[in-house]
Parts: structure tokens; C-alpha cells; sequence
């Protein structure tokens, strides 16, 4: 009875969130007469879209950004960038989260009244997820990372219910 009070009607449960990161966009201000509206850039052919560079330890330094600027050009006047909307190649981020609970009931007396005892961790591994990614040609931050955490940091909680 001793063991089954204490090992015996714990449960777990667990929700993990596993996603790519979504299609970016390259915008640019030009248009075909040059004053501006065109949404979109063109491609620099041979160079990879996503800098080869890249550190997620520093995501917000000038010197780091996670779009390749060599990779992309502003069109010139009475020139169509040739970016689609979205490019499928160039994804942001991609999120990574585990979420656990455990649960446990100690009976009281009879099977009509008990305490529950639980816990529960979100995003338990800490992790984070960039976000804000700067994607106009034009600006100055072209690529950077503007948001280096677009999730919320882990989250712990403890509960008692009492169930009579």
C-alpha cells in the first residue's frame, strides 16, 4: 500500500511542436519607373540565399544576417524583379517545442474525494525561435534578425485540486 501511495496513478503526458520555418518574401521599392512600389527584388545568380554564415548564438549582429545580401539586388528602372511573392528556398526559422505535464492522485480515504498533484513544463528545453527577420532590400538591416526570441522563454507550473 506504502508503494502504491507513492509510485502507483501517475500519469505524463507531452505535446512536442515540430515545424519548418515558413516561405520569406525579398521586397524591393522599385517599380518599372523607378519611384518606387515594385515588391520585389532579383535574384544574383550563384549565390546561396540563406547565409552560409549564419549564427544563431548571435543572431542580431550587423555582421550576421541570416539572408544572404549578395543573393539579392534592387531592379533597376523599367526592370521586374524576378522573385516569386514567396520563395519556397528561403524559409525562416523553424520552431522546436516540447511541452510536458505529469500528474499524480492521492486518494483520500475512499475513491470519491482525492487530491490531484500536477506539473507542467512548456517549451521545458528552452528553446528559442528567432523572428522579425528583415526582408527589404532597401533597408539598411536587409536580413538581420530584428527579434532574436519570438516564443515565450520555459514556463513551469504546479497545481493541487481537490476533488470531494
Amino acid at each position: 500500500p506504502v508503494a502504491q501511495a507513492v509510485l502507483g496513478n501517475w500519469r505524463i503526458s507531452g505535446v512536442h511542436r515540430y515545424t519548418s520555418g515558413l516561405p520569406l518574401r525579398v521586397i524591393s521599392g522599385q517599380n518599372l519607373f523607378g519611384a518606387g512600389g515594385q515588391p520585389r527584388a532579383s535574384y544574383v545568380p550563384g549565390q546561396p540565399l540563406k547565409n552560409p554564415d549564419f549564427d544563431s548564438k548571435t543572431p542580431n549582429k550587423p555582421n550576421n544576417p541570416y539572408i544572404n545580401p549578395q543573393a539579392f539586388r534592387r531592379p533597376g528602372n523599367r526592370e521586374y524583379g524576378d522573385t516569386p511573392a514567396l520563395i519556397p528556398q528561403l524559409r525562416g526559422t523553424m520552431g522546436l517545442n516540447e511541452d510536458i505535464a505529469i500528474l499524480k492522485n492521492f486518494y483520500l480515504g475512499s475513491e470519491q474525494r482525492w487530491i490531484e498533484f500536477g506539473a507542467s513544463a512548456f517549451n521545458v528545453a528552452n528553446r528559442h525561435r528567432l523572428g522579425g527577420i528583415d526582408q527589404n532590400i532597401d533597408s539598411t538591416t536587409f536580413g538581420q534578425v530584428n527579434n532574436p526570441q519570438v516564443n515565450s522563454p520555459r514556463e513551469i507550473q504546479f497545481g493541487l485540486k481537490v476533488y470531494f
